[in-house]
């Protein structure tokens, strides 16, 4: 169990590491910022979306926690509504990652062509209006993008590795519990029919 757990996480440090290095974090891999400035570069690229990603990964971790323990109890109801539970904190998250980047385009958008006529657009060039559609937020709609999309998938390959097997022989203790009520049943209708005859 050690063993997977060191080779989790040196998995997770290598999507971090990746998922920082796309989404600008590169930057700050030689300087070591102070925690203020990481706070302040994550909240500059990402916006508000933070907020909802950070309460998304709270309810996807109890989820998590939740169905460990109800797979210890061999609860298959709470293991079941545990699990819709989880699979859906993981589509939020991609939700969120979706929504934030429509967001970011129509800021983007609104931020570098609104009161824009023929005449400001000479003036200001295409350098200008590209770089008023980047600060509008053409970049948090990127960067919630990759954050969205990579993340969901992380989560899912997470709960994977960390419940996996359990997962499946919760399937199959289910599976062999329905057999033998089946069987249950049709033993009795087997009596029964033997009952009728023999009268």
């Amino acid at each position: 169990m050690g063993f997977k757990v060191v080779l989790l996480s040196i998995f997770l440090a290598g999507a971090i590491v990746t998922l920082a290095f796309f989404s600008g974090f590169v930057v700050f891999i030689n300087q070591f910022p102070s925690t203020s400035v990481l706070l302040n570069h994550v909240w500059s690229i990402l916006g508000t979306s933070v907020v909802f990603f950070f309460l998304d990964l709270c309810l996807y971790f109890y989820s998590l926690g939740q169905i460990r323990k109800s797979l210890d109890k061999k609860d298959a109801e709470n293991s079941s509504y545990w699990y819709r539970m989880n699979d859906l904190s993981i589509n939020i998250f991609l939700g969120i990652g979706v929504i934030y980047t429509a967001i970011g385009m129509q800021s983007g958008l609104n931020a570098s062509l609104g009161n824009l006529t023929q005449e400001t657009a000479k003036d200001i060039g295409a350098w200008g209006i590209l770089n008023r559609m980047v600060r509008g937020g053409i970049i948090m709609a990127l960067t919630t993008t990759i954050v969205g999309g990579v993340g969901g998938y992380i989560m899912r390959l997470l709960r994977h590795l960390t419940l996996g097997r359990l997962i499946e022989k919760a399937r199959k203790w289910n599976r062999e519990t329905r057999d033998r009520e089946i069987l249950s049943v049709l033993h009795e209708i087997r009596d029964g029919i033997n009952n009728l005859n023999g009268k």
